[in-house]
């Protein structure tokens, strides 16, 4: 299969009717693939592993389309490639067709086969800890013939593997990530209550934004969607927090919170427990409460019939604890 690339030719050489003429370039379809998976991993080596041949076979496909280009594509660098920016731009109008006909050819396998039924499921271990249990025994009730795989990790990096297609979906905190390559499904809202340990933060336990001005305060881990929201409630406020202890997990955050005189801001069902036992209390702003939001995010298209049943079960899930609007 050959894709055909009309170039321009000098301005010069233009035909009676001052048309310019073009000739075609015809470019393998077989070569921009090694092109774009040698791109996508950044080695030649792991490229050939992809598509079982041998490492030169994939050198002379990259030698020969630039060849045919005139155009360098990749700078070879101790280690790995890096792709010029000429590499860079072909890179960019290849991959959504590369990326779509892989997900076609999962679609049709599935299609014809009939026996698809695995879910690749990702997400951080905070959730894996309170709901996720409960959200995918609700899926597994609609859908009994679902066998569900789940991946634990950073937010970061399970995007990554979701857009390898090394996973169905994914779990995010906080608003979904601004790529055409995804798509989202909204799943509840929680609020992000602040919480103390200590008995003379906030005794009255009533506060606003503009106190928390100089209030010692544990935050989350960097690059999450907790943290973020927590950050962007400050900043809409003109608020500078001032932190005491960076970079914690919630469960941390729960175990560091009596030793000091500091409050954090946790979403409302991490916190339930030790709210109601009395270890933390609970302050009450009055601007109201920061809203972190889960979302479902799903490869755009197509999408497979075990992510349609997932996405179709999530609408009616309801969490045991209380959501915010």
């Amino acid at each position: 299969m050959r894709l055909l690339f009309r170039v321009p030719l000098p301005a010069r050489r233009r035909s009676r009717r001052g048309m310019q003429r073009r000739y075609a370039m015809q470019v393998s379809l077989t070569r921009l693939h090694v092109f774009y998976l040698t791109a996508l991993y950044g080695s030649m080596k792991k490229a050939a592993e992809k598509l079982y041949v041998s490492p030169p076979a994939v050198t002379m496909h990259i030698r020969n389309l630039e060849e045919e280009l005139g155009l360098p594509l990749f700078a070879r660098k101790q280690g790995g490639l890096l792709l010029t920016e000429q590499g860079k731009k072909l890179y960019d109008l290849v991959e959504p067709m590369f990326r779509q006909l892989d997900g076609i050819e999962r679609y049709l396998a599935d299609l014809v086969s009939g026996e698809h039924r695995e879910l690749r499921f990702g997400t951080h271990h905070l959730n894996a800890n309170y709901f996720i249990p409960d959200l995918l025994a609700h899926v597994r009730t609609l859908h009994p013939e679902l066998f569900m795989q789940m991946t634990l990790g950073v937010q970061d990096v399970l995007l990554e593997k979701l857009a390898a297609h090394q996973l169905d979906l994914v779990l995010i905190i906080g608003d979904p990530p601004r790529d055409a390559r995804f798509q989202a499904a909204p799943l509840f809202n929680v609020e992000m209550v602040p919480v103390t340990a200590h008995p003379s933060l906030f005794a009255s336990g009533t506060a606003s934004m503009q106190e928390m001005d100089g209030v010692p305060l544990l935050l989350q881990q960097r690059g999450g969607g907790a943290r973020k929201t927590v950050m962007d409630w400050f900043e809409s406020f003109g608020v500078r927090p001032d932190i005491l202890l960076d970079d914690l997990s919630s469960d941390v955050i729960k175990q560091f919170l009596p030793r000091y005189r500091a409050l954090s801001f946790i979403a409302s069902f991490i916190v339930q427990q030790e709210l109601d036992s009395g270890l933390f209390r609970r302050i009450a702003l009055r601007e109201g409460f920061p809203i972190l939001r889960f979302h479902i995010v799903y490869n755009a298209a197509p999408i497979s019939r075990p992510v349609r049943y997932f996405l179709e079960s999530i609408r009616s899930f309801s969490p045991t604890f209380r959501t915010a609007s």
